[in-house]
């Protein structure tokens, strides 16, 4: 009767009820025995070393290109969205919403592509990884 009321969480991939995991990028369920062969489709990536290496290699390679990453598109992107307001209300061209919208996908596009580079390295890391910055 003590039993552990638990919400029923489904696999988005396979449908079927999700295993509880250590962190959002664990390749293995945590141990709660019983699954249904859930487990076993899981365990073979987790026991092949040779995806774990490369997995890890390339982790530290981009984690290591993260850093000249975010600068160039915080290069791109600052300006570029400090740019708008001023362009939206000093400049007097014809052209001046082609610029404006160009700014606005150019700031946007950089900033997208700085939060895909971070969900990448949290998806590859081999342990829970926290960025600060």
């Amino acid at each position: 009767m003590n039993e552990k009321k638990t919400a029923r969480i489904y696999d988005i991939g396979t449908g079927r009820l999700a295993q509880p995991r250590q962190a959002a990028n664990d390749d293995t369920p945590a141990k709660t025995g019983g699954g249904g062969g859930f487990e076993q489709e899981e365990q073979h990536v987790k026991g092949n070393p040779v995806i774990r290496f490369f997995r890890h290699l390339a982790f530290l390679v981009l984690m290591w290109l993260r850093g000249p990453i975010r600068f160039f598109l915080g290069v791109v992107g600052v300006p570029a969205m400090l740019a708008i307001p001023l362009v939206g209300l000093g400049l007097e061209s014809p052209q001046k919403t082609e610029i404006v919208l160009g700014l606005v996908a150019l700031s946007f596009g950089a900033f997208v592509l700085r939060w895909l580079y971070d969900s990448l390295l949290i998806w590859l890391s081999p342990e829970p990884v926290f960025f600060n910055s």
